[in-house]
């Protein structure tokens, strides 16, 4: 059995992450989200195998801290919970990791960004 995505994975996340920050319907499609990334995280073997989908969900990071508005802030965070929690974020490399961490100051702390 390949443990390897197939090479439009990532081309098929990046428009489904772009719809759930915007969407007005944010819990049903966090949480086809959330399979769909837990599905392909428990798919690949190693970080390698999963950087194209960790690559876009980087990208988008960035992108979406550096401009979007709170709720976009708030809902980035979920999509990188879910891929820096499932299998311990065994999937996610080093790089991706540190391109977190940096962007984390840009992002505001208030009850706001924080779901009850």
């Amino acid at each position: 059995m390949s443990q390897t995505l197939h090479t439009v994975a990532a081309s098929l996340a990046a428009p489904l992450i772009r719809h759930y920050l915007t969407c007005n319907k944010d819990e049903e499609t966090f949480t086809l989200l959330r399979r769909v990334l837990t599905a392909l995280v428990h798919h690949c073997k190693g970080p390698e195998q999963f950087s194209p989908v960790s690559d876009t969900i980087v990208k988008q990071y960035a992108k979406t801290v550096m401009g979007a508005d709170e709720e976009q802030k708030r809902r980035i965070l979920e999509v990188v919970s879910v891929v820096c929690s499932v299998r311990q974020g065994s999937r996610m490399t080093r790089t991706s990791f540190l391109l977190f961490i940096s962007a984390f100051a840009n992002l505001p702390c208030r009850q706001a960004t924080q779901r009850a």
